[in-house]
């Protein structure tokens, strides 16, 4: 989003079915509006929901990682499916906060 550049990953049948769309090929979104829009949107969901109001659509994206990581995804694999070309940023901004009672489970699995 932030360069407006187009990112590719694999598209499930279920997502597919839950956008709307017809086919796996091509833009899903092929005209996304401006930033303000999106964000105003966002935080519409979010008020809708009843979800805490300071949420962000990047603690979307670290709940997609975190999901990811916990299944075992390696790491190559979630930076193809989140479009980071940087495994500093993905370190860094989306793989902070790691739960005890997961920390507990790698440990017992060694």
């Amino acid at each position: 989003m932030k360069m407006r550049s187009a990112h590719t990953f694999p598209v499930t049948p279920k997502l597919l079915e839950c956008l709307g769309a017809v086919t796996g090929h091509g833009p899903i979104f092929p005209d996304l509006p401006r930033a303000p829009l999106l964000w105003k949107a966002f935080k519409q969901a979010v008020y809708k929901a009843g979800v805490n109001p300071n949420t962000s659509p990047h603690d979307l994206r670290r709940t997609f990682v975190g999901r990811l990581s916990a299944a075992g995804v390696p790491v190559q694999t979630i930076m193809r499916l989140g479009a980071w070309k940087s495994m500093s940023t993905l370190l860094s901004h989306y793989c902070t906060a790691v739960p005890h009672s997961t920390a507990m489970e790698a440990l017992s699995a060694i």
